[in-house]
């Protein structure tokens, strides 16, 4: 029992640490805002620019799946070696052919 309530004890205070070094809103130090602020747009910008560059290859990389399969052959067999050859399985992205 005492030595639960010795971790609970010891918990707390690594919690609200954790959180204050997470949360942007709370003053980490006392320098130039202004320059904080510069960074953080900066840093944002990239982070955009860094999904629409990872966005644009991924619709690029299923479009030309899509556009691959559609010269699969009819035969069912055929059609699924035809895809297993021309399509590495990636997780969470799967062809669909009728």
């Amino acid at each position: 029992m005492q030595r639960g309530a010795i971790l609970v004890g010891l918990a707390i205070p690594l919690f609200f640490i954790a959180m204050w070094v997470r949360t942007p809103a709370l003053p980490r130090t006392a320098g130039d805002q202004s320059q904080n602020r510069g960074e953080r747009i900066d840093a944002a910008e990239n982070a955009i620019r860094g999904l629409q560059r990872s966005l644009t290859e991924t619709r690029e990389r299923l479009e030309d799946r899509a556009a691959n399969a559609l010269s699969a052959p009819t035969d069912a067999v055929a059609a699924f070696a035809f895809l297993s050859k021309r399509s590495p399985q990636r997780e969470g992205e799967s062809v669909i052919l009728f």
